[in-house]
């Protein structure tokens, strides 16, 4: 983990401006200030003073953030990847407050690195806490609950998310070590409040977790993006529950269990009880239908025997008489 000095001349100095190699090499960061290689942070003022025409290497998932003092917390950033020379070709805040016609330039400025790796996750886990059913009939048995998840989050560089990552850590180097170790502070009280109100909130039976667990991990996700986006900087993209557990000894649960079993057995009998009724009466409902077609097939048989007999009747009416012999 190095920075190396790749300056245009060994140690070449211009108005107080340094041509330096500007990198980062660091593997466990969230956040890292650039600092000529062997200093630490915030002890030289070489870490802002830059000249333009000093290197710039940039890597795949990483942005550098130069914060200018001159103009009042303006920047300009560049993704990787990104291997060249610091010029105002893509550093617009630069050239407008500073003559970069040649290199050697100096100006102020911080250099941050953002860690822009996709799909970083932080595992949690949320030891058994008490949940109460939001049921009236079954506010008497809560029970215990313990969660597995995690969250996936990711640096974004939208202003509003840079504003929050500078406000959150101060400018400081920040690994993503102590990220998590935060993240999971607020995971822990957080998922257990949310978790512990979504019976009441969503409407969800205590018993039924496990079958909406995609659901409470979106629930979960869309309540604490925004405070992890103000008090981290950083963007949840996701929330996965891979497991809950009930204790399923204690007494709540047990009581529970057995209230709505006898609930679930005497509503499944009430059904069969309906199923079978309307059964019944479809039944019933068919042989009235057959009774009637049987009616109304003897009646319109009735009807054409009467009407045979009556053409019949007529026709010999209407004969003319057999000869004489």
């Amino acid at each position: 983990m190095k920075i190396y000095f790749m300056g245009l001349f060994d140690f070449f100095k211009k108005k107080n401006g340094h041509m330096y190699a500007v990198r980062c090499d660091e593997k466990d960061y969230l956040i890292w200030k650039w600092r000529p290689v062997g200093q630490e942070v915030n002890t030289t003022s070489d870490e802002n003073a830059i000249c333009t025409g000093s290197s710039l290497n940039v890597r795949p998932g990483q942005a550098a953030v130069f914060l200018y003092q001159q103009s009042e917390g303006e920047y300009d950033i560049i993704k990787g990847p990104y291997n060249g020379t610091i010029t105002s070709q893509n550093m617009p805040v630069l050239s407008s407050i500073t003559d970069v016609s040649s290199n050697g330039t100096p100006f102020q400025a911080e250099v941050y690195y953002f860690n822009l790796a996709k799909n970083m996750e932080i595992p949690f886990t949320i030891p058994y806490f008490r949940i109460v059913p939001a049921e009236p009939e079954f506010k008497a048995y809560d029970v215990e609950v313990a969660i597995k998840g995690s969250l996936v989050f990711e640096v974004s560089t939208d202003k509003e998310y840079i504003k929050y990552l500078f406000e959150a850590w101060g400018g400081n180097d920040t690994s993503l070590a102590e990220l998590e170790q935060k993240l999971k502070s607020l995971l822990t009280q957080e998922v257990k409040q949310i978790i512990a109100n979504a019976p009441k909130e969503k409407g969800i039976f205590v018993l039924h977790f496990n079958s909406l667990i995609g659901e409470l991990g979106q629930y979960i996700l869309a309540r604490l993006q925004d405070k992890i986006a103000s008090r981290f900087g950083v963007l949840a993209t996701d929330v996965t529950i891979s497991d809950i557990r009930y204790d399923e000894e204690s007494e709540g649960y047990q009581n529970l269990k057995r209230v709505t079993e006898q609930q679930a057995h005497t509503i499944n009998l009430e059904k069969e009880k309906q199923a079978l009724l309307e059964v019944q009466v479809q039944f019933d409902a068919k042989q009235q239908e057959a009774e009637i077609r049987k009616k109304n097939a003897a009646r319109m048989a009735e009807l054409q025997y009467e009407h045979q007999k009556d053409m019949a009747a007529r026709m010999r009416g209407n004969s003319p008489m057999p000869p004489h012999k």
